[in-house]
């Protein structure tokens, strides 16, 4: 059997191509795709979030609420 991070990684990528799937096709009729959903979602959510923030909102290395660099 291959290493189990293989398979994890295989097993999540496989279910994140089906969840965007669905999201696209939930989402047409609105006239709106998946990454653009994602960009007023995230703003909806966190209400008074600067720019600086939602942009490390999508940035996998800098999640919103991490903690800031003071350097």
């Amino acid at each position: 059997m291959d290493d189990l991070g293989e398979v994890i990684g295989y097993v999540l990528k496989r279910a994140q191509s089906v969840m965007r799937v669905r999201m696209d096709e939930a989402l047409r009729p609105l006239g709106v795709t998946a990454p653009q959903y994602a960009c007023l979602e995230l703003p909806h959510r966190t209400p008074g979030i600067s720019g600086s923030e939602l942009a490390r909102g999508f940035s996998p290395r800098h999640p919103v609420g991490s903690p800031r660099s003071t350097n």
